[in-house]
Order: C-alpha cells, then sequence, then structure tokens
C-alpha cells in the first residue's frame, strides 16, 4: 500500500498563520490603524515566540509549508512583467531608478527630519 505523507500538521499550522492574519486584519480595520494586518500579525507571533508562549515546534512544519511555496505568492507580480515585457527593457530600468531614488529621497527626508527633531528637543530640555 502507498504511505502518502502526511500533511494534516502543516496544513493545521499553515491555517494557524492564516488565522492570525485574519484577525489581526480585522483588528487593524476595526481600529483604523495605519499597519496592514499581516504585519501586526508578524509581530504579534514574534512576540509569542520570543516570550515562550507559543513553541517554535507547533508553527514549525506550517511556517516551512509555506516558505516552501512562497513561488505561488509571487506568482501574480511575475504575471504582470510577462504580460508587460517593456518592463524588461528601458522602461522598466527607468521605473527602477525612480523607485529607488524615490525611496532614498524619502529616507534621508525623514532622517533629516528626525535628526532635527532630536536636536531640538535635546536643546529644549538641556540647562542653560
Amino acid at each position: 500500500m502507498l504511505q502518502l505523507p502526511n500533511f494534516m500538521p502543516a496544513l493545521t499550522q499553515a491555517g494557524f498563520f492564516m488565522a492570525v492574519w485574519w484577525a489581526c486584519d480585522a483588528v487593524a480595520a476595526a481600529l483604523h490603524l495605519a499597519l496592514p494586518g499581516g504585519v501586526i500579525g508578524l509581530v504579534s507571533v514574534t512576540a509569542l515566540l520570543l516570550a515562550g508562549w507559543l513553541p517554535e515546534a507547533r508553527i514549525e512544519s506550517g511556517a516551512r509549508l509555506l516558505l516552501g511555496e512562497m513561488l505561488l505568492f509571487f506568482t501574480p507580480p511575475l504575471m504582470a512583467v510577462l504580460n508587460h515585457p517593456e518592463l524588461l527593457g528601458w522602461t522598466g530600468l527607468k521605473l527602477a531608478a525612480v523607485i529607488v531614488l524615490g525611496t532614498l529621497v524619502v529616507m534621508l527626508a525623514v532622517a533629516a527630519v528626525v535628526e532635527r527633531a532630536i536636536r531640538w528637543e535635546s536643546a529644549r530640555t538641556s540647562p542653560p
């Protein structure tokens, strides 16, 4: 008789990850948070793991299953690139440059504002 591997623990654990995402997404929507439910779920599961309340062994096979099938999560962007071959030429290179430069400008602007705020705060609270 052919012995099939038992995928039920991995599927159950993957279902746990989906339930956490769904619950955190509902909380984020109900509280009008700027963070998506996936990020809140990631922080929640990480906190549970670090606190020792959630043993790693309880979610390991589900995490391995999801990581092993990661390509499925990237199929829609891949299909968009295949449907728009111009993204693989100069247009795509220019688009990538704009995205990278835009991200760097935003990061530098945020760093400058934070630096100014820290200097202002320390000048305000330090004795004359």
